[in-house]
């Protein structure tokens, strides 16, 4: 079993060696390189970008290192120029942009989700899932299972879609162990997930228990979804449509024909319907209604390498 395990370990290190590189190469026009959160988001940034990162900024944060990096306060960014960059790794991300556009004009900015956007190929599920898998990353590969098991729905799905998506003889007989699998597999962690969903890379079951999604679901990138989330149909059949970087918290529901634009984020136990049409705001009560339209954040020209 060792020596079978050598080779793959070994295809492991090179995929995330040629994963730090190309994204690394991203930023070489930039003298500094800062990382704002320290959660997991943030931890994972540092994963894929190592050394490069000169340090992390957090609002929150009570010590003063972290993986080895110093640890700032945010006013720590004023007064820097444009030879730093910002990757802000929190889902408060609008709200920090904002301030960083106010307080440090002069700085660049992107996001976790761009950088995994903008350096790494979504085209097909298994690349998807290769971001999915990054999304969850924690402290390392291990933990990261130990304490977000759900990963593995996400793993079922990919790979039930990829197979489902040719016709070959081969692919129609690995499809059926594949969906038995998934289902099993979604069934233990109570995530109802139709290979039929149509998902974008980055989707992430924060929790698991209590998740439904309509078959018909059409999902944008970087989708957040927590426990007892229903995404499903009303009578005449219409299903919801979420945009990239949507958030939907514990317990809230999205029934109908409902829109669910880019950065909206549908509060705990709030409800919406078919008559919704938004994006960027949060949503919340029952019926759902926008109570904190956000200001459009400045968009601003970034030096990452193509």
């Amino acid at each position: 079993m060792f020596m079978q395990a050598m080779p793959n370990r070994r295809m492991s290190e090179v995929y995330r060696s040629k994963t730090k590189k190309n994204i690394s190469a991203g930023f070489s026009a930039y003298k500094n390189v800062i990382v704002w959160g320290t959660g997991s988001s943030g931890q994972t940034a540092y994963s894929l970008l190592g050394d490069r990162i000169d340090c992390f900024v957090d609002s929150y944060y009570s010590e003063d290192k972290l993986l080895g990096k110093d640890v700032h306060k945010p006013d720590y960014l004023r007064g820097l120029g444009s030879e730093t960059i910002v990757i802000i790794a929190s889902i408060a991300f609008r709200e920090i942009q904002t301030w960083i556009s106010a307080s440090a004009p002069r700085v660049a900015i992107t996001t976790l989700n761009d950088v995994l956007t903008e350096r790494m190929p979504r085209n097909s599920e298994l690349e998807r899932l290769r971001v999915d898998m990054l999304v969850y990353y924690n402290k390392g590969w291990f933990n990261s299972w130990v304490t977000q098991p759900q990963l593995s729905v996400n793993i079922t799905y990919r790979i039930c879609r990829a197979l489902a998506s040719g016709n070959s003889l081969w692919r129609r007989a690995l499809l059926i162990p594949a969906r038995i699998w998934h289902t099993l597999n979604c069934a233990f962690f109570s995530i109802e997930m139709p290979i039929t969903v149509e998902a974008g890379a980055g989707l992430q079951f924060v929790h698991y228990g209590g998740i439904v999604i309509h078959d018909n679901a059409k999902l944008g990138e970087f989708c957040r979804i927590y426990q007892n989330v229903t995404i499903g149909s009303d009578r005449r059949g219409r299903v919801p449509e979420l945009g990239n970087h949507v958030t939907m918290w514990a317990g809230s529901i999205a029934i109908g024909g409902c829109k669910l634009g880019d950065y909206t984020q549908v509060g705990a136990n709030s409800v919406c319907t078919g008559e919704i049409d938004v994006s960027d705001v949060s949503l919340a009560g029952t019926p759902a209604r926008p109570v904190g339209a956000r200001k459009p954040a400045v968009k601003r020209k970034t030096k990452l390498s193509k």
